[in-house]
């Protein structure tokens, strides 16, 4: 699981927890509803039956109103932390690399490994890293692989270690990662 620099603040899983109170007491209230018009049909309904009827309906939107605005307190306090986090490791984003040491410097679509494409004699050395945000550095995953050609490169990296880069990758019509042969 990757770890962040700055981990998601309490009141995120404060709020994430009330979200999750507040859907099971949406759920619970149905049948607390139907327990107090002792589960009578609509056009059995007594006056009492219909201010409980009332009752309900206001007790279900303020609940969903409650949700919703948790889920967006949630939700902004999750995309400050992510933006974040994503400045933070755009800090450390080239550390380590002296220029001209690689012909390619490829990141994947999270922004959280590298994969480094250094040419030497007609071979491909590829070596794939994976950014520590806590210790601010890169650590390597994989030892050196050398390939023949760039697009075993790119095709090694998409197959076998699962990493989607904007030169080995597309999105497709549904938003799946897809390989992208040259």
């Amino acid at each position: 699981m990757r770890r962040s620099k700055y981990p998601l603040p309490r009141r995120y899983w404060l709020y994430a927890g009330l979200l999750v109170a507040l859907s099971a007491l949406l759920f619970v209230n149905i049948f607390v509803f139907d327990h107090w018009t002792g589960e009578r049909e609509f056009w059995a309904y007594e006056r009492a039956d219909w201010l409980r009827t009332g009752a309900f309906l206001l007790a279900e939107a303020a609940l969903f109103l409650l949700t919703l605005l948790f889920a967006q307190k949630g939700g902004k306090l999750f995309r400050r932390n992510s933006e974040q986090n994503a400045q933070h490791e755009e800090q450390f984003r080239l550390a380590g690399i002296r220029p001209g040491e690689y012909a390619c410097v490829w990141f994947d679509l999270e922004g959280v490994r590298r994969a480094l494409v250094a040419e030497r004699d007609g071979t491909y050395r590829l070596r794939l890293e994976e950014f520590e945000a806590r210790a601010e550095e890169w650590r390597a995953v994989s030892g050196v692989s050398v390939f023949s050609s760039m697009s075993e490169v790119k095709r090694a990296l998409f197959f076998d270690h699962d990493f989607a880069c904007k030169e080995n990758a597309v999105l497709d019509a549904h938003g799946d990662v897809a390989f992208w042969d040259d």
